[in-house]
């Protein structure tokens, strides 16, 4: 091998470094596009008539700005697979009455947002940073569905959900994995082994709202015997 030819497995990892800084800048950037789109959409009695045409114009740029890295993000992800489970659907309007949501999220624009869109739906939505912190509230009951990332610190979304099967085994069915790891060969057969929902990121908000309303009424049923 020629002395100024760099190693193939060098030459690998460097590409799979910049596929990965590539896909977390996007996906920042789609999850504040996305913040931007619900803010915008927020109704309040003391805006004009001009003001809320100013937003309604917002709200369009940045959702077409999200369909735009949303691209981006499959382009670079090109032979990734679908991790969408074909068993859940878009969210079609139907609530399933209040529920509490856990929502283990490290991004604070992508936990804003989901925040703010199942308050907004009536449900009792609790956040935290880390998979510890995630864990006190899981101990502490009454929690219809959890939202995981896998990338947090402290104690990541794997070690989260596996503490969970061992310590609190009936919550393990009530994991969503919202998460851009997907596409990583360790964690993808980590969260084929979970049998969980998997939600890549970027999401598409319908199906983010559809998947977390059948969990919900999944464990509802499950829990009245039905």
């Amino acid at each position: 091998m020629d002395s100024g030819e760099a190693p193939r497995e060098l030459l690998a990892a460097w590409m799979q470094f910049l596929k990965d800084d590539l896909t977390e800048a996007v996906s920042a950037l789609h999850n504040r596009l996305t913040v931007i789109s619900v803010v915008a959409s927020m109704d309040s009695p003391n805006l004009t008539a001009e003001q809320r045409e100013d937003l309604k114009r917002i709200r369009a740029e940045a959702e077409r700005a999200a369909k735009i890295t949303v691209g981006l993000l499959r382009r670079v992800h090109a032979g990734a697979p679908d991790t969408i489970p074909t068993v859940y659907k878009d969210y079609d309007g139907r609530t399933s009455g209040r529920a509490h949501l856990l929502i283990v999220e490290a991004d604070e624009a992508n936990r804003t947002v989901m925040y703010k869109l199942f308050d907004r739906l009536g449900h009792r939505v609790t956040t935290v940073t880390n998979g510890l912190d995630a864990f006190e509230v899981l101990r502490q009951g009454g929690v219809d569905c959890v939202l995981s990332d896998l990338r947090l610190p402290y104690v990541g979304g794997r070690t989260l959900f596996e503490q969970v099967e061992e310590k609190l085994p009936h919550l393990a069915s009530r994991f969503v994995f919202v998460t851009g790891d997907y596409t990583d060969p360790e964690a993808r057969q980590f969260l084929e082994h979970t049998g969980q929902p998997v939600i890549g990121k970027p999401y598409d908000v319908a199906v983010l709202l559809g998947v977390v309303a059948e969990m919900v009424e999944k464990g509802r049923a499950v829990a009245s015997g039905a």
